[in-house]
């Protein structure tokens, strides 16, 4: 009895998140919001509360051993973090010729608002806190968790689904298309080297590298 409990709340718990998650996307399409500092770190801190404490409390109520579950490993570490920068260059590369090749250009303007609010503090706190929460969330504990019931493929597609549906409020077609092949490296880090820290680390020198072009140009 009291593990269906937990399994329920679990389950409440997470769908609520994709409530507010998706919800406060549909409200921003609607609503033009003005971007600052303020803003900006109001809403990544948001972002990380809803995110990776609700993943934490999920891990917790429907396998007790948190960290292990949600694969925040000490074994190579290293290794993990070195792969998930080099799978970051590799996926810039080639998504870059890609576009290019296409003649595709397309502009964000959220993107470009959030970047030009970025200071070298929010430089490395947006990544930090954007990587850890999402990386958590989505591979740690969605991916991994469709993944012992339905196998990887299928979990990679429905978990880049949702990493996709994340981004819309950023209002363009690359925006969502960009994420979603991206959202199958990470899962294949997380899902190869079953360590966490790789797609964090990717995730956060991708985020780094955007921020930093817009800062430094």
């Amino acid at each position: 009895m009291a593990s269906k409990m937990k399994k329920f709340l679990a389950y409440l718990i997470l769908a609520l998140v994709f409530l507010i998650l998706y919800g406060s996307i549909a409200v921003e399409s609607k609503v033009e919001v003005e971007i600052t500092k303020e803003i900006l770190i109001a809403s990544i801190m948001f972002n990380f509360i809803i995110l990776f404490f609700s993943a934490i409390v999920i891990a917790f109520l429907l396998y007790g051993n948190v960290f292990q579950t949600l694969y925040f490993r000490k074994e190579k570490i290293l290794q993990s973090i070195l792969f998930g920068i080099l799978a970051t260059l590799s996926f810039i590369v080639v998504s870059s010729l890609i576009i290019s090749l296409l003649g595709y250009k397309e502009e964000s303007p959220l993107g470009k608002e959030i970047a030009q609010n970025v200071d070298y503090f929010l430089l490395f706190l947006v990544p930090l806190l954007s990587s850890l929460s999402e990386e958590t969330f989505f591979r740690g504990l969605i991916f991994m968790h469709l993944k012992n019931k339905l196998g990887a493929l299928p979990s990679m597609f429905i978990t880049s689904i949702l990493f996709a549906f994340a981004h819309l409020s950023y209002g363009t077609l690359l925006q969502v298309i960009l994420p979603f092949a991206y959202s199958f490296i990470l899962c294949f880090l997380i899902y190869k080297l079953e360590n966490i820290y790789a797609p964090i680390a990717s995730h956060f020198f991708n985020n780094f590298l955007v921020l930093a072009i817009y800062l430094f140009t």
